[in-house]
């Protein structure tokens, strides 16, 4: 079972003069996002990425209000990619002071032996290279995000002749294969050019959670001479 923590919430943070501004801009709405990305802080060592979009997704509630939330009404502290809660820092400072203090205390009791200077620096050096291992991974994350797509989904968008849904399509979008994008670019354009009234036209969210560039489409051949229709599969 995963250990969960709980935070103290100051009864009168009403009171306080930015929450006021941010009350009166974004009423209840925007305060109950603040405290949602306090709670995100907490679970994430008080440091979240300055992704509006993602956190605004997470929350369903509009990306300008959460950058509103972020960047107005100086509740965070923001520094390069990532914000964080000075509120949050001291909070989990003192907690982990107290387990420190907790740990200790029980060695005391049970006559266990404080971890020496030798011991210390053993496990400074094994936290050390999680760290590098970790930051190795995360590199590798941020070289696959780096390489250039076939096909981004601006031009998606552009070639969709149906715009709705923009936010939850892009996310959608930036979780495909690159074989599915592919597969797209070459087959998109003739599921649009076949479609003559836009309202037969699948929203594109639609399109991209059924992955209808799979399926097969019938062309309408307009020609008589020509015959009849055909069938192609996408």
């Amino acid at each position: 079972m995963k250990e969960t923590f709980y935070f103290s919430h100051d009864y009168n943070s009403r009171s306080d003069e930015k929450i006021r501004k941010l009350l009166r801009k974004h009423g209840m709405s925007g305060y109950g996002c603040y405290w949602a990305i306090i709670e995100d802080l907490y679970q994430n060592a008080n440091a979240l990425r300055l992704d509006y979009e993602g956190i605004a997704y997470d929350l369903r509630i509009d990306s300008k209000i959460v950058e509103s939330i972020i960047n107005d009404f100086e509740l965070f502290s923001i520094s390069d990619k990532t914000f964080g809660s000075l509120s949050v820092e001291r909070r989990l400072n003192e907690r982990n002071e107290k387990s420190k203090k907790a740990q200790d205390s029980a060695n005391i009791r049970w006559g266990k032996p404080k971890v020496n200077a030798n011991e210390k620096d053993i496990n400074a050096n094994a936290l050390r290279i999680v760290c590098d291992s970790n930051a190795i991974k995360e590199s590798k994350v941020k070289d696959r995000k780096n390489n250039i797509s076939i096909f981004l989904f601006d031009e998606f968008w552009d070639l969709y002749n149906k715009k709705i849904d923009t936010t939850k399509c892009k996310v959608k979008f930036e979780k495909l294969l690159e074989k599915d994008r592919v597969r797209i670019k070459e087959t998109l354009p003739t599921y649009i050019s076949n479609i003559k009234d836009k309202t037969f036209l699948k929203n594109p969210l639609t399109y991209l959670n059924n992955k209808c560039w799979n399926d097969e489409l019938i062309i309408i051949n307009n020609n008589q001479n020509e015959g009849t229709n055909h069938i192609v599969t996408i």
